[in-house]
């Protein structure tokens, strides 16, 4: 029943970023569905609260992992921020370790990892708004500012889960 939960939220979760007629519909839809068979499947004890908990903790992560690339991914930023990119990816692995999530470890790496692609190419399809404006030297700046955010998104990216393997290896060894 979780797989059927989880292919439902990840349905929905991509047809979030979709631009189809339907696909804000098909969104919802699937959405509130995997909501409630989650409830049901809790109920009936299919499946462990263990499970849900560790999906709040994976949600809660991804949040505030973006709160902080709002400023790590500007260059002006991103020296100030790449300790707390550290701290932050430590305390993460931590807290898989202390809330007993080493069983899901691998799917957190998964889910985390596959966010951020997603928000990679994101990040990479901000480029084609700089061909919108016709002054030169304005389309320079803005190519030059896309291409610094791309190279500090990654930067963050490998900062962070280089941080969380490492701090919850070191934790679960120790």
């Amino acid at each position: 029943m979780i797989y059927i939960v989880l292919f439902l939220l990840l349905l929905g979760g991509w047809q979030s970023f979709m631009r189809g007629s339907k696909s804000e519909v098909i969104s919802g839809a699937s959405l509130w569905l995997a909501v409630i068979l989650l409830i049901i499947g809790l109920v009936i004890g299919k499946i462990e609260m263990s499970v849900v908990l560790f999906a709040i903790f994976v949600l809660v992560s991804i949040f505030v992992l973006m709160q902080i690339y709002r400023f790590s991914t500007y260059h002006k930023y991103f020296p100030k921020m790449f300790p707390i990119l550290l701290g932050y990816g430590a305390l993460v692995g931590y807290l898989l370790f202390a809330f007993n999530f080493s069983n899901y470890f691998i799917w957190f790496a998964i889910l985390t990892i596959g966010f951020l692609i997603v928000n990679f190419r994101k990040q990479q399809q901000a480029k084609a708004f700089t061909s919108l404006t016709e002054d030169e030297e304005q389309k320079k700046l803005l190519t030059k500012s896309v291409a610094d955010t791309i190279k500090f998104h990654l930067l963050s990216s490998i900062v962070y889960i280089i941080a969380v393997v490492v701090s919850f290896l070191y934790f679960y060894n120790a």
